[in-house]
């Protein structure tokens, strides 16, 4: 019954969102067909509102709509449920289709390693082969900042043509690189003109992981003299707007200039996991409140136990170890290629986007915890 009314309330709040995003957006109208990927997860629906807000006709995809049915219809988007990891009749989906934004994928650090391939690199691979078959070209991937793995940490910010997958590892980021140079293999030898767009940490409405997971470990300390931070809290986070995500790609494929690349999008900001927590303080608490650290180190074979358990029980565990390798270490995004090819960021500055995220988390219901 409780997950029941949550679908209720998340529906009501989506349709809501869309009316008043239908009201306010003005619509050009392009000759274009979409097909956007994982368009029921977080950044893919998002994708499907701007990319209507640019004028494009869309046709949606994922293994189900989730509570989104109602979002696309309210848009006018054709949604078409299909498995990318099943190869027949994917060309289905790319009929009158004149380009596919690649968004769907699985970031859930618990999720099992034969999942992790079939999503992020099996289901690029038949698309991409479908893709190739059916005429279609232009194809934006959505790949991640991941791809440069997580031993960073000189406070230099890290550019596109950096080494890539540097331990530690971990599945997701194995994964993402395989994926990309899945569709860089297809650019070589079947002429797919593709763009990888390399994302930081994803945040905004309707998050459900990720800043989010953030946003209630904080709210859920509200009775706590102090937050408990894992680790220092001294290393940087490289934010993004799921909006300035969709932004680029549309972007990207408006320039053949960007055709052959991959890109990073990140913001301007330069936060340390500190100075994010007060800040989520003040908005939350209207104070910031000291920090209870625990090490890195001491919480290792914690996560590792709580993992064991978790597999054996069928559920998730508590705690990660790639999420605390995540933690100790920077990530800062050098985003001037994409500047430099004219790219314009809409949310340059992650507290002013947090404060529009917050603020629809408090209206919507969405801080628990």
């Amino acid at each position: 019954m409780t997950t029941l009314l949550t679908c209720v309330k998340v529906t009501t709040t989506l349709l809501t969102c869309v009316k008043v995003t239908i009201m306010t957006m003005t619509r050009a109208t392009r000759d274009e067909k979409l097909l956007i990927t994982g368009a029921a997860g977080f950044t893919g629906h998002h994708a499907v509102i701007e990319a209507v807000k640019a004028g494009f006709s869309v046709r949606a995809t994922d293994v189900s709509s989730r509570y989104y049915s109602a979002m696309f219809e309210a848009l006018g988007v054709e949604f078409v449920k299909a498995d990318l990891t099943q190869r027949d009749g994917l060309e289905v989906l790319l009929d009158g289709i004149d380009g596919v934004f690649h968004v769907a994928g699985i970031h859930d650090y618990s999720t099992p390693r034969e999942l992790m391939v079939a999503v992020n690199v099996n289901a690029v691979e038949n698309l991409c082969d479908a893709c190739a078959s059916a005429g279609v070209e232009r194809f934006i991937h959505l790949s991640s900042a991941g791809v440069y793995g997580y031993d960073w940490h000189d406070k230099t910010p890290v550019k596109e043509d950096a080494s890539k997958l540097t331990p530690p590892l971990n599945v997701y980021n194995e994964t993402k690189w395989a994926g990309e140079q899945v569709v860089h293999r297809f650019a070589a030898q079947k002429g797919l003109k593709v763009t990888a767009i390399r994302p930081g940490a994803i945040y905004g409405t309707r998050s459900e992981y990720g800043i989010h997971n953030a946003v209630k470990h904080v709210y859920s300390e509200r009775d706590k003299a102090r937050i408990t931070m894992l680790g220092s809290g001294d290393h940087i986070e490289g934010f993004v707007h799921v909006e300035d995500v969709c932004g680029a790609m549309i972007y990207a494929f408006d320039h053949d200039a960007m055709i052959g690349e991959a890109y990073n999008i990140a913001d301007d900001s330069r936060l340390t996991t500190a100075e994010f927590f007060k800040f989520l303080s003040r908005e939350l608490f209207g104070a910031e409140k000291p920090f209870l650290h625990v090490p890195i180190r001491v919480l290792i074979p914690i996560a590792a136990t709580s993992q064991f358990f978790a597999k054996r029980m069928g559920t998730k565990p508590k705690l990660e170890k790639d999420t605390l390798h995540y933690m100790s270490c920077d990530r800062i995004w050098d985003n001037s290629k994409i500047k430099e090819a004219g790219f314009v960021l809409r949310h340059p500055d992650v507290l002013s986007g947090m404060k529009e995220t917050l603020h629809w988390y408090k209206e919507n219901g969405w801080l628990q915890g």
